[in-house]
């Protein structure tokens, strides 16, 4: 006899393949930030229901790996502008954990300890517990993909279903997607293997309440006491990521030349509306060179080498000319001097920096603490330079990780009205992903220290697709929602924009009703918006990412107590581990 959870292999791989579809489908497709977001409270449970069925774990795992790499390769393709290479390996590492979660949903699902467990319950555990492994804990984390962010998204209740990360965080809302999944695979289980009808029964009324209640609390999430924050002047560049590879000298002065016109031209224009900006603000790595260190600059003009102090100055020049302070991104270099037996430059630090240019130099500067992996670092591998040297060589020619991670918690404190000031974080570009970094710049002992975060990024790395720009935008309104806190994206290539804080895009550049046409958002342009401020705290501000944590334990647990139930003893396979 055959075990009753068992699944024949040709019905396992179309289950399989049907999850791999249904993930890929859930996140957005273009401009349009919405896709089709509800299919992430389904896209799992064909997935389960064929793992489940897997005579071994090894079949479990290799029928995971296999099946699911093609939705991660989908969600993550626009990565092939920049390393084909590096897009085909970070599909390869989200797979694995998708395969992890097989194996230990097979076994807590088999055991005769959990076996008899409701899986609306079991299977968001398990599978929360599998994606903070990913996007968190090991090798520093890569928190893209999460189940339940595209819940975020939804088109027809954009400010419901994503509310809940506020109360415990991005991770919440995979667990609430999860539970669907887990209910549907109860229903199967009780088709197949005699499970419990009544004990279904009880486990679907219960997870119909808690999305019901998910969706009450969404609903009905108050904004506490708002008030008008300062003004922002984002000034959104459009520059090919050829330049940013080999930015050739005429090149760098012609582009710096048109975002200083941009700035000019867009202030002019909201002190001729009535609304003077309090702060200018550019993206990401927009200011070339060396940055804007005194004894940096310093070094240059000593030594006439380019670009010495011709960008600083026109930058100076320039805020001081028009009153009203820049925020600008910029590498720096740290100890910066020539090498003349090898003819190279050295230096002691080099970071993806954020400038506060007001008031007399050196300026306030927020070094980025969090590099992007496989953009700005290699996990692990970085650590050994030749290794990183040919595995660049072979995968994206032409980059170089070089960066330090920055170490210290800065503000920037931009003065508005009259005499008020409002303290601003500058998460830089893959920052505005990363929910527990996010929450130590804002909010310090469970108090919120920062009225608005200001998100400075390159997104003109994502070429001549829509996709990850959508993806990236999608992300940064979790941040908003769970800290209670607005966000203005100022990025190379678009999406510009302003969240408020229960994570709604208000207004961005170009684009009616938030979807822009194909092209239209990677423009040169600037956006004049002005954050609504509030002192609403959030529980996830206060306590971060403890459901997460409960659930890796929990599921660490039950992988390791989970025992073989022999739900017929007649089959050799009833039992496998």
């Amino acid at each position: 006899m055959r075990n009753a959870l068992s699944v024949s292999t040709p019905l396992a791989i179309a289950l399989a393949l049907l999850s791999t579809l249904l993930h890929a489908l859930s996140w957005p497709l273009g401009g349009d930030a919405a896709g089709f977001w509800w299919l992430s409270f389904v896209s799992m449970a064909p997935l389960t229901i064929a793992v489940i069925g897997q005579a071994t774990w090894k079949r479990a795992f290799l029928l995971a790996f296999l099946t699911q790499w093609p939705a991660c390769l989908f969600c993550q393709w626009w990565l092939i502008q920049v390393t084909p290479p590096g897009m085909i390996g970070l599909a390869l590492y989200c797979t694995f954990y998708l395969a992890v979660y097989a194996v230990v949903i097979r076994r807590v699902a088999r055991s005769k300890r959990f076996g008899h467990w409701p899986m609306a319950l079991v299977m968001p555990i398990v599978w929360t517990g599998c994606e903070y492994l990913r996007t968190t804990i090991v090798l520093g984390g890569y928190p893209w993909y999460q189940l339940g962010i595209p819940l975020v998204g939804g088109a027809t209740f954009p400010d419901v279903f994503g509310q809940s990360a506020s109360l415990l965080g991005s991770h919440v809302l995979s667990t609430l997607a999860a539970s669907v999944s887990g209910v549907l695979v109860d229903w199967w289980r009780v088709r197949r293997d005699g499970y419990s009808r009544a004990r279904a029964i009880w486990a679907t009324a219960a997870i119909l309440v808690l999305q019901l209640m998910n969706v009450i609390y969404g609903a009905n999430v108050g904004r506490g006491t708002l008030s008008a924050g300062p003004v922002v002047l984002a000034v959104q560049t459009d520059l090919s990521i050829s330049n940013k590879n080999s930015w050739e000298w005429e090149d760098q002065l012609k582009d710096v030349g048109s975002f200083l016109t941009m700035s000019v031209q867009g202030v002019l224009r909201a002190r001729d509306a009535g609304t003077p900006p309090n702060v200018v603000v550019w993206p990401e790595t927009m200011v070339p060179g060396f940055g804007l260190e005194p004894a940096t600059i310093a070094t240059l003009t000593r030594g006439n080498f380019r670009p010495g102090s011709v960008f600083s100055d026109a930058l100076d020049e320039l805020r001081s000319r028009l009153g009203v302070p820049f925020l600008v991104g910029s590498s720096s270099y740290l100890g910066l001097r020539a090498d003349a037996d090898e003819n190279r430059w050295k230096w002691d630090q080099h970071f993806n920096s954020a400038y506060f240019l007001d008031g007399p130099a050196p300026f306030l500067r927020y070094d980025k603490m969090k590099l992007t992996p496989f953009g700005e670092e290699m996990p692990l591998i970085s650590n050994w330079d030749w290794l990183e040297e040919k595995m660049l060589a072979f995968g994206a020619p032409g980059m170089s990780f070089d960066l330090d991670s920055g170490d210290q918690l800065v503000r920037f404190p931009v003065r508005f009205g009259q005499g008020r000031t409002a303290m601003v974080a500058t998460p830089i570009c893959f920052e505005d992903t990363v929910g527990p970094l996010c929450r130590r710049l804002c909010y310090e002992r469970g108090r919120k220290v920062v009225d608005v975060m200001i998100n400075l990024s390159n997104d003109g790395w994502f070429g001549w697709s829509d996709v990850g720009r959508a993806q990236h935008a999608l992300h940064a309104r979790l941040r908003s929602i769970e800290l209670a806190i607005p966000m203005v994206r100022v990025t190379n290539g678009g999406f510009s924009m302003l969240i408020d804080d229960r994570g709604r895009i208000v207004e961005w550049i170009a684009g009616p009703e938030h979807r822009p046409a194909p092209g239209q958002s990677r423009i040169a342009d600037t956006l004049l918006t002005v954050p609504q401020v509030t002192d609403r705290v959030t529980l996830y501000g206060r306590i971060g990412d403890v459901w997460p944590w409960i659930a890796f334990v929990a599921t660490g647990l039950m992988a390791v107590f989970a025992r073989p139930r022999s739900l017929d003893a007649s089959d050799p396979n009833c039992c496998a581990p």
